[in-house]
């Protein structure tokens, strides 16, 4: 599978599985060994007016060569309009 295709299903899988819109996806890493993806992913989790308002959540995703999801985890979150990431403590 192309890189191409194996992201588009990475970012469908990922809206479907959470239920929230895919924002952008912002970056992305490949084990080497492994193969599989690691994305940085910006969804939509709660819409605000006027939109710079929204907030977006950073989920990290790690994908196999087909596109399915293998971990997830919200990383940080941000208002649309801010430049600047709030990172979430892990437990």
């Amino acid at each position: 599978m192309k890189l191409n295709q194996i992201i588009e299903n990475a970012k469908i899988n990922t809206s479907e599985f959470t239920g929230m819109p895919i924002n952008s996806l912002t970056g992305m890493t490949r084990d080497p060994e492994t193969k599989n993806l690691r994305l940085e992913i910006e969804l939509l989790e709660k819409r605000g007016i006027p939109d710079s308002m929204d907030l977006l959540g950073i989920y990290e995703v790690l994908v196999d060569e087909e596109g399915d999801i293998c971990e997830l985890s919200r990383t940080g979150m941000r208002k649309r309009g801010d430049t600047s990431i709030e990172q979430i403590e892990e437990y």
